[in-house]
């Protein structure tokens, strides 16, 4: 709601200022908008699920919501991850467009080889709307610095709920080469590759 307020003054100044002939919003008429909450899901490839089960790889979510789906493809797991309040999004434009920001989340996911007991956890994600990344900010719960996914949304439009909410959603995750290579390299294995099309992301933040 607070978006929508805040467009409304944007675009009635802008009328204003055109003699009440509204034109197209630039890249310079972009704000600043903060995210106070919300959730990103991922919903991961149901064949990234059985390839990873089948090679004795279970990825399980901490401090995250999981829950089993069922698909076309194939069952497979879903995690939500909290959105932090010091995220934000850049923003402008009719039709309204996200040109950037970055929005930061709680919870994470733990990779474990049931095979040799080897561990990986990834978490504090933050995605990286302007580098097109999602990065873990912690590894094995340390500070770090670590691109996992490549973030390929197919529209940067979102859909705006009456509860002001702005929805991204279909957002495709790839692995990306750091991550597989770490991924292999502490699970002693080589079941993942760079470009892995991980799953699909819905972003839904409170703006």
């Amino acid at each position: 709601m607070r978006l929508l307020q805040r467009m409304a003054v944007i675009v009635s100044t802008g009328a204003l200022a055109a003699g009440l002939a509204v034109a197209p919003a630039s890249a310079t008429d972009d704000a600043t908008i903060p995210v106070s909450g919300g959730v990103t899901s991922v919903t991961v490839n149901p064949a990234v699920t059985k390839a990873l089960l089948n090679n004795k790889i279970l990825p399980y979510a901490t401090d995250a919501k999981t829950s089993l789906v069922w698909t076309k493809q194939g069952p497979t797991v879903r995690y939500g991850f909290p959105i932090t309040g010091d995220s934000f999004v850049t923003a402008g434009g009719s039709p309204l467009t996200i040109s950037g920001g970055e929005i930061a989340h709680t919870g994470g996911v733990r990779f474990v080889n049931l095979r040799n007991f080897k561990a990986l956890k990834v978490s504090d994600f933050d995605i990286r709307l302007g580098e097109g990344l999602l990065c873990a900010t912690k590894v094995n719960n340390q500070p770090a610095e670590v691109p996992v996914f490549k973030v390929i949304p197919t529209s940067l439009e979102p859909r705006l709920t009456s509860d002001g909410f702005a929805v991204l959603s279909g957002v495709r995750l790839e692995l990306t080469k750091a991550a597989a290579d770490a991924l292999n390299g502490s699970l002693n294995t080589t079941v993942f590759t760079a470009g892995l099309p991980f799953g699909t992301a819905t972003v839904r933040a409170d703006i």
